[in-house]
């Protein structure tokens, strides 16, 4: 997890709003396979989570596509 998120916050340095560090410090209280599968895009992220996953998936050039939910 810290290539995936470490990534998009040393990219950002310097530049985060404090509502984007909160979402990354909720993030690192998930599991790491389901933040793992939410950004792979073999999950769907809870809705407090999404917006934040689009935005790791953009970083990592993963497109903004998601699996269906069921």
């Amino acid at each position: 997890m810290d290539l995936i998120l470490g990534g998009y916050i040393n990219s950002m340095s310097g530049e985060l709003a404090q509502t984007t560090i909160d979402a990354l410090d909720a993030l690192l209280d998930e599991p790491d396979p389901d933040l793992y599968a939410w950004v792979a895009g073999s999950a769907v992220p809870p809705v407090v989570h999404a917006d934040m996953i689009a935005k790791l998936r953009a970083f990592h050039g993963l497109g903004a596509e998601r699996p269906e939910a069921d």
